[in-house]
């Protein structure tokens, strides 16, 4: 295991958890992997499909993962194949001809490929000791990516003449979820391992900013030329930002259901490889691919659980260098999430899901850990209360009786209704009234004749939008369904205006908080590193390999920071294999040494 760990890959000790599931795999039991992205889950089955005869069968959700997985194999020396629903008939019938044949170890499909009746009559002819079943959440309805043609697995495995090995991967479930995919795939006693949920190299944080455009050009040019994501809730929002950004210099794709297939494989081709920094998107776009080096993900619009939080935010920093996850939050988010979760049809799912929005809800405006909240939702413990390496332990903050500001609040909630014959508001038209803006559509109503017009005029309006969720978060506003959605008061609230009782709430410290997000700022060398970037994107153009597919950041960070001269140094590298070190060994050590001596 080790030799080829080493040799192929080109990394010297396993992970955690690693070890245990390639030994249970090689001894012929079947497992169920629960390992965050970026862990290495692939490597877990690619090594017992190199260490045996016969063929490894990995099902997957998606094209994009599939041809990246195969590629980087390829440029390790693996002999690996991949069939998806663009390859040509032709190719089809090589590819399952060298299955035959044993001429490959690994071959990669999607789940929709088990219903074409040519591949199950294949299928029961080939000598398939594992079946690997990858984001093996969407087997289950009770998961965030529930896809129906998972459940098509385990009727095929059960066809075939010798029952294989089934392994199952995925990097978030909840324990329902977990029980689920061992019911669904049939598995037998299989061996369960979660090397928890934590990514240590992300930086989460969650902000309400007063305008999330500037807020989003102001982030995105701190980071030249860093690969990120953009995630937005509607087709109509990714082709705003993404106009936005384009309109400002950035070099920005879009990706959603609405545009061609031709338009998503070009802008998706387009981000892998490289040649667009930003990629703007419906969550359509991501679940599993497979580039490592993406720096940053942020999500302009809320999400509808805290399950599609994290599994959209890990597709940052899958290579263990940091990166930041940004979630950029307006109380108005909520109703567009609402709206859908309402266009179901199982009542018991909405509730499911309703259950799912309120805990992402909490996450938006809690100002404790957001990577403690994060793990105790998965079921896990936390060491420690505080991570440090997210916004509510960063941020520079102070508690603050906010007793006097809250009443303010709520008086106003009050006299806007009265004022309007009982009408309702959202926090943003609230927040125009505290602060006194005389903006046409607040004068229009009236507001500027209320006794509560301007009492906050000195607070920002983020100050006055965060209080104003935290009074909804302990109970004493509501929001009710609408476009935007609505505040009224709720049985806590009158008891509340006539009592005593003290608000203390965590804010900013006026001397001016942290920054926001840390991601890509730990490269050793910056200059160097540049230089590596280049020379790689110049070899996987020649290759035909997504640049990330030659050496991920990981590896070209840590030949920056050991700086090797020699063949024997490179491949003390992690991630310098030996088929690697011979194709691309003599390029990057000249380019080390060049830099060395100012070349």
């Amino acid at each position: 295991m080790l030799n080829v760990l080493k040799n192929t890959f080109g990394y010297s000790s396993f992970r955690q958890g690693q070890r245990e599931i390639i030994e249970n795999i090689l001894s012929g039991r079947d497992v169920v992997g629960i390992m965050p992205t970026g862990a290495g889950k692939s490597l877990c089955y690619q090594i017992p499909a190199i260490m045996t005869e016969g063929l490894t069968v990995v099902i997957s959700p998606l094209i994009s993962l599939m041809k990246d997985q195969v590629a980087a194999l390829s440029q390790n020396g693996v002999r690996a194949a991949t069939l998806n629903s663009k390859t040509l008939w032709a190719n089809v019938l090589a590819t399952l001809d060298a299955a035959r044949r044993g001429a490959i170890s690994l071959l990669y499909i999607a789940p929709e490929r088990l219903d074409n009746e040519h591949f199950q009559r294949v299928l029961v002819e080939l000598d398939v000791k594992l079946v690997v079943v990858d984001e093996a959440h969407c087997i289950s309805q009770w998961g965030h990516d529930f896809r129906p043609a998972y459940l098509n697995i385990a009727p095929q495995i059960e066809r075939l003449a010798k029952r294989p090995i089934v392994a199952a991967f995925t990097a978030t479930a909840t324990r329902e979820v977990r029980d689920d995919i061992g019911r669904q795939l049939r598995l037998e006693a299989p061996y369960t391992i979660s090397t928890g949920y934590n990514r240590a190299n992300l930086f989460f944080q969650v902000a309400q900013p007063d305008d999330k455009d500037e807020f989003l050009l102001d982030y995105v040019k701190a980071m030249p030329e860093m690969p990120g994501i953009v995630y937005c809730s509607t087709r109509r929002a990714v082709e705003e930002v993404c106009a936005l950004l384009r309109e400002n210099g950035v070099q920005a794709v879009r990706y959603h259901a609405g545009l061609s297939d031709a338009e998503r494989d070009e802008n998706q081709d387009a981000f892998t490889y490289d040649r667009a920094s930003v990629m703007v998107a419906t969550n359509a776009f991501g679940m599993g691919i497979d580039k490592s080096n993406v720096r940053f993900v942020v999500h302009y619009n809320m999400p509808s659980s805290l399950e599609n939080y994290y599994q959209e935010a890990g597709r940052a920093g899958r290579d263990g260098c940091s990166a930041d996850c940004i979630l950029l939050y307006a109380p108005r988010d909520i109703n567009t999430a609402r709206f859908l979760i309402s266009k179901g049809d199982d009542e018991e799912a909405k509730k499911t899901h309703l259950r799912k929005l309120n805990t992402m809800i909490d996450y938006c405006r809690s100002t404790k850990c957001l990577r403690h909240l994060i793990l105790s939702y998965f079921g896990e413990t936390p060491e420690r209360k505080k991570c440090g390496m997210c916004g509510g332990c960063t941020k520079a903050s102070e508690r603050k009786d906010i007793s006097t500001e809250a009443k303010m609040i709520l008086s106003c909630v009050f006299r806007m209704a009265k004022h309007t014959d009982g009408r309702r508001f959202d926090a943003d038209t609230l927040t125009k009234a505290l602060r006194g803006e005389r903006e046409d559509g607040v004068l229009a109503l009236g507001f500027d004749q209320i006794s509560t017009w301007g009492l906050l005029k000195d607070h920002s309006g983020e100050s006055v939008r965060e209080m104003i969720s935290y009074l909804t978060a302990l109970g004493y506003l509501r929001e009710q369904e609408g476009e935007p959605p609505t505040l009224a008061f709720t049985q806590k609230t009158f008891p509340f205006l006539k009592s005593d009782r003290r608000v203390m709430m965590r804010v900013s410290k006026p001397s001016g908080a942290t920054a926001i997000g840390r991601g890509a700022r730990d490269f050793a060398d910056p200059e160097l590193f540049k230089k590596l970037r280049t020379l790689r994107a110049k070899l996987a153009l020649k290759e035909g390999v997504a640049p990330f597919i030659v050496f991920p950041d990981s590896t070209l960070k840590a030949m920056c920071e050991e700086r090797p001269v020699t063949e024997a140094e490179l491949l003390g590298i992690p991630g310098v294999g030996q088929v690697k070190c011979l194709k691309y060994g003599s390029a990057f050590l000249e380019a080390i040494r060049s830099e060395a001596s100012g070349g």
